[in-house]
């Protein structure tokens, strides 16, 4: 398996295939690029029945009292009601966010695996419909059953680790309070050992993606192919995955100096025009509405000035990462044929 070759290839894909990068975008923005990490909202608790309850229960309080603590009950009652509705908002948006997010990966990797089955390129609403389909459920459900293990096992530690500890300096002697300190210093590296347990699983994640959606195998069928075939082909996949994490911490490097530059260019591009309609602001108005005036101006300028280019190239990595792993998911079947051909 010639790892380089395959990041030559993706590179040469990636730039070419100009389809690729809207569909890599809305991944981004769906909060799939390599530079994220995002979890699915959940939605919010239902109301509380007993708001509503029947009767008056300000009815044994004096006249004044009753009146008072019946237009704070109803002022709570909408308040609820407004945060219920924000978060029953924001729980929706995202679970669009994964939906689209699922989608498009679905999108990226069939596309990627279409181009190289028949050199044909597709358009971006094509893409789109090969997102919307079961796989991309199938590519959520995958995600969710190797993912979910690993931080429902890393949070009941840290809870744990977090209840011990509140105990024990409770209890407030000595020995205890050294235990709960030992504890807290603890939740670190249980932490980073989570976040470790991710990395290493991240190439199995991939492959099995691949399985489900180059091959249209179900979600368990999808895993123990993936296992299987990672099993069977450990070192090249192993020399793969390392070559990314390497590129990835070289574009990660390189991003520092970039976004310097970005930093030093929107403090330009929004600080003088910024600066002078805050001047003029106050010397009309004062200079608090001089102040407001030209933050008005140069804050919305900053943030497109560094936000935008760093959009952009998180897409651009995006769609690499996802090509490469296609394209060696593919390279890793034809040495597993030719590893079962030649035992046979």
């Amino acid at each position: 398996m010639d790892q380089i070759q395959i990041l030559k290839r993706a590179f040469e894909i990636s730039w070419k295939y100009r389809a690729l990068w809207l569909v890599g975008l809305l991944l981004v923005l769906a909060g799939g690029g390599v530079a994220s990490l995002n979890t699915p909202g959940s939605p919010g608790p239902g109301p509380n029945p007993e708001v509503s309850g029947g009767g008056n229960e300000w009815q044994g309080l004096p006249g004044e009292a009753s009146r008072v603590w019946a237009a704070v009950a109803a002022i709570l009652v909408i308040v609820g009601l407004v945060l219920l509705a924000i978060i029953m908002f924001f729980a929706l948006i995202g679970i669009a966010r994964v939906v689209l997010r699922f989608m498009m990966r679905t999108s990226l990797i069939q596309m990627v695996n279409q181009y190289e089955e028949t050199g044909e390129e597709l358009s971006v609403g094509s893409g789109l419909k090969l997102g919307w389909s079961r796989t991309s459920f199938r590519l959520f459900l995958i995600g969710l059953l190797l993912k979910l293990p690993i931080a429902l096992l890393i949070v009941g530690l840290i809870a744990l680790g977090i209840v011990l500890a509140v105990t024990s300096f409770i209890i407030g002697s000595g020995p205890s309070i050294v235990f709960g300190v030992i504890l807290i210093l603890l939740l670190i590296p249980i932490a980073m050992v989570g976040i470790g347990l991710g990395i290493l699983i991240s190439p199995l994640i991939q492959i099995t993606y691949r399985a489900c959606a180059v091959d249209g195998l179900g979600v368990w069928d999808a895993i123990r192919s993936a296992f299987g075939l990672v099993g069977r082909n450990l070192g090249p996949t192993a020399l793969q995955w390392l070559l990314l994490v390497g590129l990835g911490i070289a574009w990660r490097v390189a991003l520092i100096p970039i976004n310097l530059l970005l930093v030093a260019l929107a403090l330009l591009i929004g600080g003088v025009p910024g600066a002078v309609i805050g001047v003029v602001g106050g010397l009309i108005g004062g200079w608090p509405w001089g102040l407001g005036a030209g933050l008005l101006v140069f804050v919305p300028l900053f943030i497109l000035v560094v936000a935008l280019p760093n959009l952009a190239l998180d897409t651009a990595a995006t769609v690499y990462h996802s090509t490469v792993w296609t394209l060696a998911y593919r390279e890793l079947k034809v040495i597993d044929v030719g590893k079962q051909g030649a035992s046979t």
